[in-house]
């Protein structure tokens, strides 16, 4: 069953005519036209028809980081089908990119492809929030919520102690 966000909707990309066998973000126009109607390609079809003949004319409404946001939300909630596939679009149409040992996506201010593919990548989410859903865990900021660490919680465990980045060490 697809997930509905207030302006975007999740869908299953099998139930569209470009799939991706994954999940991924729908532009507003196109999540808002078919936000009543659960499996109907059809009307997907139609809606992203509305979109693609219209796109030059709808401006990206949002400042906010959505794709950064949403696949924070999944990673916490512990949605991992919808999380992996996020993943794996980010992946496969993101332009991930290696630099000095680590990951990022780069900026582009383009809200979607002539297809209406998402392709909008802000600094937050590119640069930390598709970061920070691969390594957290279900209920990660929950848990740091509600049971902080304390210097009695840490008193018992290991801990490295002398070593800095200037001799070669990271975090990762």
């Amino acid at each position: 069953m697809p997930c509905q966000g207030i302006h975007y909707q999740y869908r299953r990309a099998s139930r569209t005519a470009a799939s991706y066998g994954r999940w991924c973000l729908s532009r507003s126009p196109g999540a808002t036209r078919n936000h009543h109607i659960a499996d109907s390609a059809e009307i997907l079809q139609a809606a992203r028809e509305f979109y693609k003949e219209n796109r030059s004319t709808i401006k990206f409404p949002y400042n906010q980081p959505t794709l950064g946001y949403v696949i924070k939300w999944l990673s916490e909630l512990g949605k991992t089908t919808e999380l992996d596939g996020l993943l794996a679009y980010a992946d496969k149409h993101l332009q991930p990119t290696w630099e000095n040992g680590g990951l990022y996506y780069p900026r582009n201010d383009i809200a979607t492809d002539e297809e209406g593919h998402w392709t909008h990548m802000d600094p937050f989410s590119g640069n930390s929030a598709i970061g920070y859903a691969r390594l957290n865990v279900e209920n990660g900021q929950k848990i740091m919520m509600h049971a902080p660490w304390t210097k009695e919680t840490l008193v018992d465990r290991p801990f490295v102690d002398g070593l800095d980045l200037s001799q070669g060490m990271d975090c990762l």
